[in-house]
């Protein structure tokens, strides 16, 4: 081979690598896309950002600011106080600048401009125009009395751009898709809490609740009214229901009593259920026990019921007395004065067949044996 002939080793390889997209430009710029942003209040927007910058140069800050500065550095949005939280840097250093910004607030509505800075002395570079971004977010609801029969339209208000899509809510239930919400012949069902959805592609937004109450007619009011007042008549008088008893006082055998039902009930009860435990036993106002004995001892209640409901009333406890015979005062001082004047009489026999005795034994000698002690007493202390 000649002398200057080029050799290459036999293990080497060359490779050639186009990356498209990364050649260096040689220009600053910075292209916000969309320069108008619409936002609704409390949603999160994300504001779309590219930049270039020159060959040769080597990005080492980028940021966002609200305040458009020459010859200085601005203000840096994420060190503001007021949006600490709340804003996310979601680009690089080399092509992308976006910014996502949450909780989006009345006060959030300005210009917002992005700044590059690199390691050179003339190198910051911040791009004119900036993004404008404006707040909104509401409801419009019909004024005064909202009244059942009537037509009621809710309509949202959105300034968006790009323009946004409207959806309607009654508690977490869907019930619109249009920037108007129109109820026709509304009634009391339709009393509840409603929000509107605004969404576009740069985010979404619940607006604030309205809270819409629905009034009822006059004639359905009184009705209503009519009818509340029944229940809680019902439910004010049967708590009156209790239960009587007659004769008062001591119950004994053999006499009669009546258990009376009391209810002052309105409408008036139709019912009265009588139950000794859990046994019914009778039906009626009265109930009446002649010739009660101590078997009939127990628990008794009423239970009264009219077309609104049943009550039962407190137990009641009948105690009977067994019959006993007693003698008056008078009668006991009859039977003493009787018992003694037989003692008196029975005493003065005795002595007279003593003295009988005596007379015809009179002579004859006696002897104690074979009588009863109580015999021998009396006879032979007599005999002496």
């Amino acid at each position: 081979m000649a002398d200057n002939a080029f050799y290459l080793p036999d293990n080497l390889h060359i490779s050639v690598f186009r990356v498209a997209g990364l050649v260096a430009p040689q220009w600053w710029g910075v292209s916000y896309n969309p320069k108008y942003i619409c936002a609704l209040k409390g949603s999160t927007v994300t504001i779309e950002c590219t930049y270039t910058y020159p060959r040769g140069q080597s990005v080492i800050k980028a940021f966002w600011s609200k305040y458009w500065i020459r010859g200085a550095e601005p203000p840096n949005l994420l060190a503001d106080p007021e949006y600490r939280g709340r804003v996310q840097y979601l680009g690089d250093k080399y092509r992308y600048c976006s910014l996502r910004l949450s909780d989006v607030r009345e006060k959030d509505r300005s210009k917002y401009y992005f700044t590059i800075i690199t390691r050179t002395s003339a190198g910051r570079y911040q791009g004119e125009g900036g993004v404008d971004l404006s707040v909104t977010g509401k409801i419009h609801h019909p004024s005064g009395e909202i009244v059942e029969g009537r037509s009621v339209t809710l309509t949202c208000s959105s300034d968006g751009n790009p323009p946004v899509e409207y959806n309607w809510f009654k508690g977490i239930s869907l019930v619109g898709k249009e920037k108007t919400y129109t109820m026709k012949k509304i009634s009391s069902v339709d009393s509840g809490e409603y929000k509107c959805r605004s969404s576009n592609e740069h985010g979404e937004k619940l607006s604030e609740a309205l809270t819409l109450n629905v009034l009822c007619e006059y004639i359905l009011c009184i009705l209503m009214i009519r009818s509340l007042t029944a229940v809680l008549q019902f439910l004010d008088l049967q708590k009156n229901v209790s239960v009587s008893i007659s004769p008062s006082g001591e119950i004994v055998e053999g006499s009669s009593v009546t258990l009376t039902c009391n209810s002052d009930a309105n409408p008036p009860v139709q019912n009265y259920t009588w139950f000794k435990g859990p046994s019914l036993v009778a039906e009626g106002e009265t109930y009446t026990m002649k010739e009660i004995s101590s078997v009939d001892s127990g628990e008794y209640k009423c239970r009264s019921s009219n077309k609104h409901g049943e009550k039962l009333s407190e137990a009641l406890t009948l105690n009977v007395s067994c019959k006993c015979i007693f003698i008056s005062t008078s009668n006991a001082s009859v039977i003493v004065a009787v018992l003694f004047f037989s003692l008196i009489c029975t005493e003065c026999l005795l002595n007279y067949c003593i003295y009988l005795f005596r007379k015809q034994m009179r002579g004859v000698q006696l002897s104690r044996a074979g009588f009863s002690p109580f015999v021998s007493e009396v006879f032979f202390k007599s005999w002496k």
